[in-house]
């Protein structure tokens, strides 16, 4: 089995960077001319959505019955490897960007790709930087365009869920977001930080109903941080988390 492993991931690891390459360089001459939002609803979220696949792993989504496809969110999504944002690609139903630190979007080619991806750049400044980043966050939602981010920062190192930041959360409310949770269990098993040999297995993601921060205070914003963690973490130990109430 080893053997199979690790000459899969010797196939798998070449064949996703070819598939991702050619995919920007499909994508490239659209997003000059094309507006962001139309060319990733194309088909191309899709596309770079199914890198997972290339594990040898199913993924299963199990959808909570009152969330909502259509509005436009903050996703919060649980951090357990590289291939995170792929499993986000493939099970947003909306359009959506991420959160980059903005010296990132001054690096060549790597950065001029998170700028044609609607990134929002993070400031390192952090005098007005909530502000700022609520201002950017409600002119992609106006464009129709939701924003998923990871709160823990990092990849977990032990497969346990770390304590959620509360950042993106009080970006939410300031931009008059909704937050969606992400719970994805499994990934973690299959490709963990620092490990290049893929280990197949099940990609199992629930997503949450929307939960308002419109009226939330600041000391609501941290509790909710503090559930959504209890949450994904109820989901990764493999079972169904309760809904969570602000009440």
């Amino acid at each position: 089995m080893i053997v199979f492993r690790i000459l899969w991931s010797l196939i798998a690891w070449p064949l996703a960077l070819v598939w991702m390459t050619l995919l920007f360089v499909a994508a490239m001459p659209f997003l000059f001319f094309v507006p962001f939002k139309s060319v990733q609803k194309k088909g191309f979220a899709q596309l770079f959505g199914l890198i997972p696949h290339l594990t040898l792993s199913t993924m299963r989504v199990v959808t909570h019955p009152e969330f909502c496809s259509s509005r436009m969110s903050l996703y919060v999504q649980n951090h357990n490897s590289m291939l995170d944002g792929h499993v986000g690609l493939a099970v947003v139903p909306t359009v959506i960007c991420g959160l980059q630190n903005a010296a990132h979007l001054h690096v060549p080619i790597y950065g001029w790709l998170m700028r044609l991806g609607k990134a929002i750049p993070v400031p390192a400044n952090r005098t007005g930087r909530l502000q700022a980043l609520a201002e950017v966050a409600k002119s992609r939602a106006a464009e129709g365009i939701s924003i998923l981010v990871f709160p823990e920062g990092h990849r977990t190192r032990d497969g346990r869920t770390r304590p959620y930041r509360t950042g993106g959360l009080f970006m939410a409310r300031e931009a008059g977001l909704p937050i969606v949770p992400i719970c994805v269990r499994g990934l973690y098993e299959i490709l963990p930080r620092g490990a290049w040999i893929i280990r197949p297995g099940k990609i199992e993601v629930y997503m949450g109903p929307q939960i308002e921060t419109d009226g939330l205070s600041d000391e609501q914003l941290v509790a909710l941080a503090e559930k959504l963690t209890v949450y994904t973490q109820t989901w990764v130990d493999g079972q169904e988390p309760d809904p969570i109430s602000m009440a």
